[in-house]
């Protein structure tokens, strides 16, 4: 056994002599030959019962005092006697350097500090409300050296009880909006202002629950419950690195595997079922050509006309297109570089560059290049027309007023126009979905949709987008039956009908 605390190895207590490079024998003071242990590289330890088991380990220094040497031990009948033996001396060893003071708490709030200066802001922010929400509340006073998966499973049952609160609160808050809506409906919009007509109420109106900031309502799902052992198991090792604790627990805890969503086509089946019910097939789901083409007519005349059209041909992420300046644009070459991109710390803001596999070049159609230069001179005249000078910011997609556009708002006015346009509802992140299943319908491969996206390997564009347009999977379907000539079943003629029938 090799790792990082230390090793165990096999051994005996064999002597030769030493003898110097021209093979003679090196004699002591006393004249005789000098002897050297051969160890482990004795010739006779594959004969059975010769040598013995040992180990060599390095153990963490004490809260006070020097560090302490490696520790070495032989004698041991079996392997496992001497792994059991290191596994029980490093655990001792690590109990006795963190303290009995040294909580779980306290180390996981040392590491989030030293850890804050090396990563990025998104991904500092991420591990302080994984810790915060979810880890210290149920971890914090758990000494580190007693730390055991039982206590990380603890956490993750907590977890799911606080979904169940939060799911009868929602249910609570969603039955109390619908009885204030169906008592506006019969007895007037205000208390004291009954409609003309209306029947007196014979209760009071039914007061709407509202919740405090301080009460989150979100589900921890299970991608995120993924995410907070992860930021666990990161810390863990540090501890381990530093032979705080013999083993990374949070690596020993099982959690059920989060399968990448598959999109979803709104055929006019599942429109129709949704319209009726009200209820998603699925978390992602994707326009048909005629959807997109309806979206793209109705908001036209919107400022941000453009924008919608990138996202939806080009597979731009919400922030690259916000970050987008106009000095990547190549109108005349028809190309734009994605290098950098603006995210939300919180609701604030941040401008940084994406990950080095999105970093990328992307080739515009004719098409999007145009609205791209039409959308620059809607620009130069609001530029002119307005009262107040517009800051030179360099960036495609502004304000009406010159001023950097929120996020949150990009993915609110999309939600507006979708709904004026009376479609499917499909998240504004979908539309990189929409622009991959366009691509490959129109007779690009699996690489020009990763390079389009810029995914890290084509496996994640291949696991994605194994479902295409019907039409397309058809045609390959008709395409893959008609290799095989068949009297039964002759081919298919131009109009699609079977030259016989059966």
């Amino acid at each position: 056994m090799n790792g990082k605390r230390g090793s165990v190895r096999r051994c005996c207590a064999c002597r030769v002599p030493v003898v110097n490079a021209r093979g003679q024998p090196v004699l002591d003071d006393d004249g005789n030959p000098r002897l050297r242990f051969l160890g482990s590289s004795c010739p006779h330890l594959a004969k059975r019962g010769h040598g013995s088991w040992g180990f060599d380990v390095d153990l963490p220094p004490l809260p006070e005092g020097p560090r302490r040497r490696r520790v070495r031990k032989r004698g041991f009948r079996t392997r496992q006697d001497a792994v059991a033996a290191m596994e029980s001396l490093v655990t001792a060893a690590a109990r006795d350097s963190a303290g009995p003071g040294m909580t779980t708490g306290e180390f996981l709030t040392q590491w989030m500090r030293e850890k804050s200066a090396g990563v990025e802001p998104t991904t500092a922010r991420a591990y302080e409300c994984h810790l915060r929400l979810h880890i210290l509340p149920v971890l914090a006073e758990v000494p580190l050296s007693d730390l055991r998966p039982r206590h990380i499973a603890d956490m993750f049952e907590a977890i799911e009880r606080r979904n169940a609160e939060i799911r009868a609160e929602r249910e609570r808050i969603d039955e109390a909006r619908a009885a204030h809506s169906t008592w506006k409906a019969l007895h007037g919009r205000r208390p004291g202002h009954p409609r003309s007509g209306a029947p007196p109420p014979p209760v009071a109106e039914p007061a709407v629950p509202r919740r405090t900031p301080q009460q989150p309502l979100r589900v921890v799902g299970p991608a995120t419950r993924l995410r907070i052992r992860a930021t666990l198991r990161s810390a863990l090792s540090d501890a381990v690195r530093q032979l705080l604790i013999p083993v990374n627990w949070a690596a020993l805890v099982h959690l059920p595997s989060v399968p990448r969503p598959i999109p979803t086509l709104w055929t006019a089946a599942r429109s129709a079922a949704w319209r009726e019910s009200g209820e998603r097939p699925g978390p992602v789901m994707v326009w048909t050509p005629e959807q997109t083409g309806r979206f793209l007519d109705a908001s036209a005349d919107d400022w941000l006309y453009a924008l919608w059209h990138l996202m939806t041909f080009s597979g731009l992420r919400r922030g690259e297109a916000i970050g987008l300046r106009w000095s990547s644009v190549d109108l005349d070459l028809g190309t734009l570089e994605i290098t950098r991109q603006i995210v939300q710390l919180g609701y604030q803001p941040h401008e940084k560059a994406p990950k080095r596999h999105s970093e990328r070049t992307v080739v515009l159609d004719t098409r999007t290049t145009c609205a791209l230069a039409d959308h620059r001179d809607r620009m130069a005249k609001a530029a002119i027309s307005s009262p107040h000078p517009w800051p030179r910011l360099d960036l495609v997609f502004v304000r009406e007023d010159g001023l950097p556009l929120h996020p949150q708002y990009v993915s609110h006015r999309f939600e507006t126009l979708m709904a004026s346009a009376d479609l499917p509802p499909i998240r504004l992140q979908d539309l990189r979905h929409e622009a991959a299943t366009l691509t490959l319908a129109g007779g690009a491969d699996l690489k020009v949709v990763q390079a389009l996206l810029g995914h890290s390997t084509i496996t994640v564009t291949a696991d994605t987008y194994t479902s295409v347009l019907p039409d397309l999977a058809r045609a390959a379907a008709e395409s893959a039956a008609g290799l095989v000539p068949l009297r039964r079943y002759p081919p298919r003629r131009e109009d699609g009908s079977p030259s016989r029938t059966p």
